[in-house]
């Protein structure tokens, strides 16, 4: 399969696994073969389609790496579409909305900031990936010199500010 088929497959999977209410199949067969598709999507897709992929890409709760303003922009119209299931009770896998708020400063319910730029996303895309790399507190206390990147006052701060908003 060519990257770009791949891709559209993915996509055509989840549209009519969305209508039917469940997860797509194809996904849980083929992600290996999507891993370097996805680093390629805004090349490979329009506007249009890779804002579908990044839409389906959420409903599974994985968030697209960008590398431009323009993707971001793309992936925050899917993150703004996504409210439509969201607030629906779609029952299948997403995001979490703590991990969404932290990451987009924003949601359907919650608003930190109104958005973030570029480099903002990226931040806490890898806050996010390296808490998310454990099972346990153990764990992490084990390899803590690997959370040193992210100890400073503006991620603890955005932190503070996700767990206050939806009142933890």
């Amino acid at each position: 399969m060519e990257p770009r088929e791949v891709l559209l497959n993915f996509i055509t999977d989840e549209d009519i696994a969305l209508v039917e209410n469940r997860q797509g199949l194809f996904y849980p067969e083929n992600h290996y073969r999507m891993s370097k598709p996805v680093k390629q999507l805004f090349k490979l897709l329009d506007k249009s389609e890779s804002q579908r992929f990044c839409y389906h890409q959420l409903r599974l709760g994985l968030f697209v790496k960008v590398k431009t303003e323009e993707e971001l922009a793309i992936l925050k119209a899917a993150y703004l579409q996504s409210y439509e299931w969201q607030n629906k009770g779609y029952d299948k896998p997403h995001y979490d909305v703590f991990v969404a708020l932290l990451i987009f400063g924003f949601s359907d319910l919650y608003n930190i900031d109104g958005g973030q730029d570029l480099a903002a996303y990226n931040k806490y895309l890898k806050v996010v990936s390296q808490t998310s790399a454990y099972s346990g507190l153990s764990g992490m206390i084990k390899k803590i010199n690997r959370f040193e990147p992210y100890a400073d006052d503006e991620t603890a701060n955005r932190i503070l500010q996700c767990l206050r908003a939806i009142q933890y």
